[in-house]
């Protein structure tokens, strides 16, 4: 066109070409494949120039070029709810060429139920294809959407019990080979957000069986409201579905079928905020779901009928009622909560008080409602909306005896959702909770009208702490016997608002249990003083008596304060757990674990530090007693414990402490008592008592009971036991205890010493000395005797065995039943010293049976006739069985020379299977002399490395003989010659009436064919004294004894 003048004329442009295509009409994905990158897509352009301007001639311009690989199809796949198992997607593919047949096939990759990951073709809900393609679709309109629906493989793996999406894969590819792909995700079935449990569209089959079935378990507590979507059907059990849900006040059921459900145990247990409950013809409880509030008073649940939520007139139900109502559905209703019923006291002792106005009159404490139930209860949990409108004889708003004598409870929760606005009086209000320690919320009342306080907190035994920081008494006239006998008050917060008119009867600091001797011991309170720093803990503040507190507050309002018990030798990190014992001589002399000051502390401490200079005399019985939580004791090493005299139960209970340290300034001099000092010490595992000098010990019985995990006692040795009286239970139920030191220990004393060893079923050495006695009934457990390892070698049986002259890995002394060892130690001092561990022999011989162990034969073969020294061989001949008990090995190069030799007697090996011989170098002479061994098996012996079997049969009577693939006979084993008919001897069983002499074999000729193995084969003497071989009779040396019947002569039939 540069020749022709562009501008103003006209031109007519036709290109046509092809691409390049496979042999089946696909498009090539990969270019370089069978050289299609040398082949040129074509295009030829050609142009011809309009008639107003005539061209001579026609040009064409062949453009070689590669044509751009096709855009692929493009899919779009819905999100969806695992296990329903359909799909909907789009999908658009413009690529089309000539009259081609334009369609698309569709896969799925997929994760299984098993986890593995498969590809198959997705199975179309219409496939607009003949049978056989039920994945493909017809593209008729190409670049248009066409919108379609598809099953999910049945062995998808759907998200029945996780949060999160299971991925899967489509893959579209046309006609022409081009492939598209989208992934797309099963959602799971429910999910939990800002409280609210959805349930999507699903078959709930879950089946279960408990509350850890349903996924949402760990987050029950946080639900305060379910949504079901439509299409939500369940099946079997919907046990514990929604237990434990608090927070949970409306349900609506109507939108999940239930008529398949086969349980529903407990679906509601614990549902204790549950108000409104729409059931329907689909609601089916065939089992019981627990309504919360269940009780025989009528009036529990009230339709809502044609009225409101709040003003219901509908049929009124029990619980069980409404549950029975439903057990096969019934008609739609919305059942809300009857407000006539405030309170409900569940099985576990929960008081609940629930939104209410309470306008009843109280003149007494039996005007309460929940009075009759007052000795049952063991919580009160108070939920928002309670109005107090009560009031008393005198026309005054009142909570008087409210909670008066519930005398077992321990704890009330929600005391700020109690609206006290109008309450002016609160006499007795909590008089006789004996059982409570702390009554947290009462700072958050509202007092503002409150005149009466007289005995409001009057017997409450146990209470430790009240928090009235917020209490206004501005305008209270009664104050009197407000805090009669709480005498273990012990931290007290006031505020500018408290006012005293009467004496309240603080009681003064307790010295519980005493120290009295102690002049660093006050029985004053101390203000806390925080803005000094100062803490409940270690306070700051001045010292005062009960009184003095009193008269800051009298007809007066006094500071912001709180007042605790002074302690300047003791004090509770409550936040750390941490019990601090500061430098002190502690002379409470305790009976008991009660009498020491932090004895309602016990399960809280988890450390206890104690710092230099802590000393004690007297008694420390139960000091440590009971601190399950206790992990660590500080400085213990420390603590100069020289004039202290008992230690009985110290650490007692003590299951989370692992290890103690009672070096150095721990000292046991003095100690006479011991008893369960360490008893149930469940977490030591090992424990150092060689700091210990006890030459006044006189009780120890139960001292190291319970250490379930001990392992071991350092240190039993150095203790001095002559004055002790009992040892009963010493290592009682220690079952992890390996060994036990006792050869220091003197039990001439002795008047308990049963059960000293019973439960030690690891115990596999004891030590003992000329003074230790040993009674029947000590518990000294029997060895396992189950073939379990110690060191190199085996227990193979019940018994003990005495080290001697060995160690305690190779035990050279006599083995003993237990009845054998106790009887070894009767009450004299003048018993062996020696260790006694379980016995680690690899035989034994009894009856004439050698019996032969687990063990691994480690005799070492050098070359020499030199045969190992078999430690059996005293007993070679009274043996008449042997008999395998256990899988025996062979060590490398192992010398098994004589093993069996010199057995005269010997008749049976039994279990010769378990015989390991394919490390054995040497089977010299193995069964020599056995004189009256006829048979043998040894076609299971792996001689594959032996080097010598010379003699190995020698000078025995064997007859039958098995041998087998593994059987090697390098030099002449002396199997013996058949010294009877034959002479020969032949495979058993093979020989009949036909067979001829070409089957009779010598010793030699076995000899010579398992010089390196065949096939297993019995091999037995032939004893016929005649053969017909080849119509040809051979009659072998035989001394022929035919006789005759009586009054007859020989027949010929009488010849064999």
């Amino acid at each position: 066109m540069k020749d022709k003048n562009f501008y103003g004329h006209i031109y007519t442009f036709v290109i046509n070409g092809a691409f390049t295509k496979t042999a089946d009409n696909k498009f090539p994905e990969d270019t370089t494949a069978a050289r299609y990158e040398a082949k040129s897509n074509i295009a030829n352009a050609s142009y011809t120039i309009a008639s107003s301007n005539k061209v001579n001639s026609e040009d064409t311009l062949n453009v070689t070029n590669k044509i751009n690989y096709p855009n692929p199809p493009t899919l779009k796949i819905d999100d969806m709810y695992s296990v329903k198992n359909k799909i909907n997607g789009t999908i658009s593919d413009p690529l089309s060429h000539g009259n081609d047949i334009n369609y698309l096939d569709l896969t799925i990759t997929y994760t299984d139920t098993t986890g593995a990951t498969k590809t198959a073709p997705l199975n179309i809900e219409t496939p607009t294809t003949t049978l056989g393609h039920e994945n493909r679709i017809i593209n008729s309109a190409p670049g248009s959407n066409i919108s379609f629906q598809a099953n999910l493989p049945s062995d998808i793996k759907n998200n029945d019990t996780s949060t999160s999406n299971q991925p899967f894969t489509i893959t579209a590819e046309d006609n022409y080979g081009i492939k598209g792909q989208t992934i797309a995700n099963l959602k799971p079935w429910w999910d939990v957000k800002n409280g609210t449990l959805t349930i999507h569209d699903h078959d709930i089959n879950l089946n279960a069986k408990s509350a850890a079935d349903w996924p949402w378990d760990n987050q029950r507590s946080d639900i305060n409201k379910v949504v079901f979507e439509t299409g939500v059907t369940a099946f079997q059990s919907l046990d514990y579905m929604f237990q434990g849900m608090p927070k949970l006040t409306d349900l609506d059921l109507t939108s999940m079928d239930m008529r398949q459900v086969t349980s529903t145990t407990k679906m509601l247990d614990g549902a204790t905020g549950l108000s409104s409950f729409v059931l329907g013809p689909n609601t089916c409880f065939p089992s019981d779901i627990a309504l919360p509030l269940k009780t025989a008073d009528t009036g529990n649940w009230h339709g809502v009928g044609s009225g409101t939520k709040t003003s219901p007139n509908g049929i009124m139900l029990t619980s069980s009622e409404l549950a029975d109502k439903y057990k096969n559905g019934a008609a739609q209703e919305n059942y809300v909560l009857d407000k006539a019923k405030w309170w409900n006291l569940d099985s576990d002792g929960t008081l609940s008080i629930y939104a209410h106005n309470i306008n009843t009159t109280i003149n007494s404490l039996k005007d309460w409602d929940c009075y009759s139930v007052k000795d049952s209860v063991k919580k009160v949990d108070i939920k928002p909306g309670v109005i107090v409108s009560a009031k008393n004889a005198d026309n005054q708003y009142t909570t008087q005896y409210m909670f008066q004598d519930m005398s077992k409870v321990k704890k009330i929760n929600g005391l700020e959702n109690l609206d006290t606005s109008k309450v002016q009086d609160m006499e007795a209000m909590f008089q006789g909770e004996v059982a409570i320690d702390e009554i947290s919320g009462i700072k958050n009342l509202n007092t503002s009208n409150l005149t009466n306080m007289r005995t409001m907190f009057r017997y409450c035994y146990k209470l430790k702490s009240l928090d009235l920081s917020n209490v206004d008494m501005s305008k209270v006239e009664n104050t009197e016997n407000m805090f009669y006998l709480d005498y273990r008050l012990a931290e007290l917060t006031l505020s500018d608002k408290t006012k005293f008119v009467q004496d309240p009867d603080l009681t003064a600091a307790q010295l519980k249990p005493g120290d009295t001797s102690s002049t660093q011991i006050s029985t004053k309170w101390r203000s806390v003083d925080i803005n000094n720093g100062g803490t409940v803990i270690a306070p700051k503040g001045k010292a005062l008596t009960n009184k003095d507190i009193i008269a800051l507050y009298t007809n007066k309002v006094g500071p912001k304060e709180t007042y605790v018990w002074e302690n300047n030798w003791w004090d509770f990190d409550s936040k750390s757990g941490t019990l601090t014992i500061y430098p002190h001589q502690i002379d409470i002399n305790a009976s008991a674990a009660s009498s020491w000051p932090w004895d309602g502390l016990r399960i809280n401490i988890t450390k206890v530090s104690l710092a230099s200079n802590v000393s004690a005399i007297n008694s420390l019985q139960g000091m440590f007693q009971g601190m399950s939580s206790l992990t660590s004791i500080d400085g213990l090493n420390g603590f100069d414990t020289s004039q202290v005299t008992s230690m009985f139960s110290m650490f007692k209970d003590d299951s989370s402490l692992p290890s103690l340290d009672l070096s150095n300034q721990f000292k046991t001099y003095k100690v006479n008592d011991m008893r369960n000092m360490f008893s149930n010490c469940e977490a030591l595992t090992k424990l150092d008592v060689s700091n210990f000098n006890t030459p006044n010990l006189t009780e120890m019985g139960s001292i190291f009971s319970g250490c379930s995990n001990l392992t071991e006692i350092d240190g039993l040795n150095k203790f001095t036991t002559d004055k002790v009286h009992t040892m009963d239970s010493l290592f009682y139920n220690d079952g992890k205890l390996t060994s036990a030191d006792l050869s220091s220990f003197n039990m001439s004393s002795m008047t308990k010493e049963n059960d000293i060893f019973s439960g030690c079923s690891a115990l596999r050495q004891i030590k003992l000395g000329p003074a230790v006695q040993l009674v029947d009934n000590c518990g000294l457990p029997e060895a396992p005797g189950d073939g379990r390892s110690i060191g190199n070698n085996y227990n193979n049986t019940n018994k003990w065995q005495a080290v001697g002259l060995g160690d305690v890995n190779n035990p050279k002394g006599d083995s003993l039943t237990v009845r054998e060892l106790i009887a070894k130690y009767p009450p004299k001092n003048s018993n062996p010293s020696e260790t006694y561990v379980w016995d680690q022999n690899w035989w034994d011989v009894t009856g004439g049976i050698l019996s032969i162990y687990t063990h691994t034969i480690d005799y070492p073969y050098n070359g020499s006739a030199i045969a190992p020294k078999w430690t059996w061989e005293a007993q070679d001949s009274i043996i008449e069985k042997v008999m395998f008990k256990g899988n025996v090995s062979t060590a490398n190069n192992a010398n098994l020379q004589n093993m069996f030799a010199h057995m005269t007697n010997l008749t049976t090996i039994e279990g010769l299977d378990k015989l390991n011989t394919n490390n054995a170098a040497n089977m010299h002479a193995m069964f020599w002399k056995d004189a009256s061994l006829t048979s043998v098996d040894i076609s299971m012996l792996d001689m594959t490395n032996v080097k010598d079997t010379e003699a190995m049969f020698a000078e025995t009577k064997i007859s039958e003989i098995t041998l087998g693939k593994n059987t090697r006979f390098i030099q002449s084993p002396g199997l013996p010659d058949n010294p009877t008919g034959t002479k020969k001897w032949h495979a058993k069983n093979s020989l009949n009436t036909d067979v001829t002499t070409d089957n009779l074999l010598s010793a030699q000729d076995i000899i010579n064919k398992y010089q390196k193995g065949a096939d297993k084969q019995t091999y037995v003497w032939d004893s016929r004294w005649w053969v017909l071989d080849n119509n040809k009779l051979i009659i072998y040396p035989h001394n022929i004894t035919l006789q005759a019947d009586k009054g007859t002569n020989i027949k010929s039939t009488d010849w064999p």
